[in-house]
């Protein structure tokens, strides 16, 4: 028999299909995090579907696991391989190595790398064309949600005087082919195109935080190109109203669906500031302008920005509310058509110039940012930290390092975030030569739900404890159970999850749930329970869940 419970806005809870309980059945009123939740008075049809309470939503907290080292075949002193990143879901990787000599001085090269029966392999080596010295071919790089198409910026590239370029990429049977090199209506020397580059969709953005807004001031400014027919068009240059000379904007760009953001981090004497621009039809318009709370000078709010769907995150890597250039990152929500402040992140283990926030990414309810110069495992070796936004805030912060990181790293001066996959770069790795660079993948792959129980077996009239561990925080959680097996299937579609208990008849019925709750701040909860009386030796199979996570069953027996 399979016991479990939907919740009823938090005042009573519905058990349908059940026969006789196993356990002892008494009125209690509803406590979250005890055993027991009273029906009352409450009788609902079984058919009814209910709304579960107190859900959280978005994708489940785990751990990030390093997978694999990247290393390319050819690498060498100074190229720098890992400034750039990108990645997508399924772990298709771009690696930028901006000072790589190609087939010129700090030309740059892109590395392509695919996943193949657990290792990542290098498929491509990519370079500009035409190509020349210090094009920097490699500095920027985004990957679409799709994997079809890749941007890749080279701010230094188009020969003297340097106005900087960018090359679109499109994936055609595994392997990535140019597809066209960006052009601009206008354009100078020095203007650092391609400096930041993001696509969403059919459309690009590009920085270019040199470049001058019209009147001869060097304010920054960043292009737009849609995808039409099978060009890639440019439509706009987008300048703040409020830019001045010198505030590079367009230093950090980032698209998500209709709206982009755009870093802006010298405005100000350094303190920096970012905007959302939103597209309204016929052009991109100017939203609001983004600046946390407390900003000061020389802070650089703007240096790094990611957007994703309702969620902005800008990195602030020289604040120094805590110790000094220790850095932070601001959250921004999007809610009835406005942006307001969500939090600002700062290091739990915060220290002196630690540069938190260089590099940020967002995707979901999943943050990733940067603080090269952490000295974690050695003078600035690097390092970079994870959080997740349960629905209430953001949180469970997680520290990643590399397995052989070193002093002089930087890990973590770029990094890339797609669903549960990560690109981390640490651009002055010495492996194949002074400062030759290295890339690390990760991956978030969410521990399975687990359940404990002791004592083992159980006795009757007596307390035993349910431990469930690995779940997502604050969120949710029931205790399940058969007495007639453990390796069946049966589907509870409300909570997206299938049990291996074997499903009960067809009887019917009512009862109080074994036991229900919500998860505390690390995904754990411990239930202490009576075991009820029983004539004889009784099997009983155990399973915890919570909305998409299953745990294993464990079987046991009350005597």
């Amino acid at each position: 028999m399979v016991y479990f419970l939907f919740a009823f806005r938090g005042f009573g809870v519905l058990l349908y299909d059940l026969p006789s309980s196993l356990f002892q059945t008494k009125r209690k009123t509803m406590d979250r995090n005890r055993s027991g939740m009273s029906i009352s008075n409450l009788i609902l049809p079984a058919i009814l579907l209910i709304p579960l309470w107190g859900m959280m939503s978005g994708d489940a907290a785990g751990q990030w696991t390093e997978k694999a080292k990247l290393l390319p075949n050819n690498g060498g002193d100074g190229f720098l391989f890992g400034f750039g990143v990108a990645v997508d879901s399924q772990g298709s990787s771009l690696v930028g190595a901006p000072w790589n000599h190609g087939a010129g001085y700090q030309q740059g090269s892109i590395f392509a790398f695919h996943e193949s029966g657990g290792n990542w392999i290098q498929s491509q080596q990519l370079l500009s064309i035409p190509s020349s010295d210090l094009d920097w071919f490699g500095w920027s790089i985004d990957i679409s949600e799709s994997g079809e198409w890749a941007v890749v910026g080279a701010p230094q590239g188009d020969f003297s005087p340097l106005p900087g370029s960018a090359y679109v990429y499109r994936m055609i049977n595994g392997s990535w082919t140019l597809h066209q090199k960006l052009s601009r209506s206008t354009g100078y020397g020095g203007d650092k195109f391609g400096f930041s580059v993001s696509i969403s969709g059919d459309t690009i953005v590009v920085g270019s935080h040199s470049a001058e807004n019209g009147s001869g001031d060097i304010t920054g400014a960043a292009y737009v190109y849609q995808y039409e027919g099978n060009d890639w068009i440019e439509k706009q240059k987008l300048i703040a109203f409020n830019v001045s000379a010198g505030d590079q904007f367009g230093y950090s760009v980032s698209i998500s669906g209709d709206a982009i953001l755009i870093g802006a981090p010298y405005k100000d004497t350094m303190a920096g500031t970012s905007y959302v621009f939103r597209f309204q039809g016929q052009d991109w318009q100017e939203e609001q302008e983004l600046l946390g709370t407390g900003v000061m000078l020389h802070d650089q709010f703007g240096q790094s920005v990611s957007l994703s769907g309702e969620w902005a995150a800008v990195g602030s890597m020289y604040d120094s509310d805590i110790f000094q250039s220790s850095g932070s990152v601001y959250l921004f929500r999007y809610e009835n058509y406005s942006w307001y402040q969500e939090t600002e992140i700062h290091l739990s283990d915060a220290a002196v110039g630690d540069t938190f926030g260089h590099a940020v990414a967002i995707s979901g309810n999943t943050l990733l940012a940067g603080a090269y110069q952490s000295d974690a495992l050695g003078n600035s070796s690097g390092a970079a930290y994870a959080y997740y936004f349960n629905g209430l805030n953001w949180g469970r912060e997680q520290k990643l390092l590399p397995s052989d990181g070193a002093e002089g790293d930087n890990f973590g001066v770029r990094l890339a975030l797609s669903g549960n996959m990560a690109l981390i770069g640490a651009a002055w790795d010495d492996d194949q030569g002074l400062n030759s660079g290295s890339a690390y993948i990760f991956d978030l792959t969410p521990p399975p739900l687990s359940l404990q129980i002791s004592p083992s077996p159980l006795l009757q009239n007596q307390p035993a404890q349910f431990q469930v561990s690995n779940g997502s925080p604050l969120e949710s959680t029931w205790l399940v159970y058969s007495t007639t097996g453990g390796n069946c299937t049966f589907s509870v579609p409300q909570l997206h999850v299938v049990l291996d208990l074997c499903p009960p008849g067809q009887q019917g019925g009512y009862t109080n749930p074994i036991a229900s709750g919500l998860t505390d701040s690390n995904g754990d909860i411990t239930w202490t329970l009576t075991m009820p009386a029983v004539a004889s030796p009784h099997q009983v199979w155990f399973q915890a869940i919570q909305d998409r996570k299953v745990s294993p069953v464990v079987q046991t027996l009350i005597q």
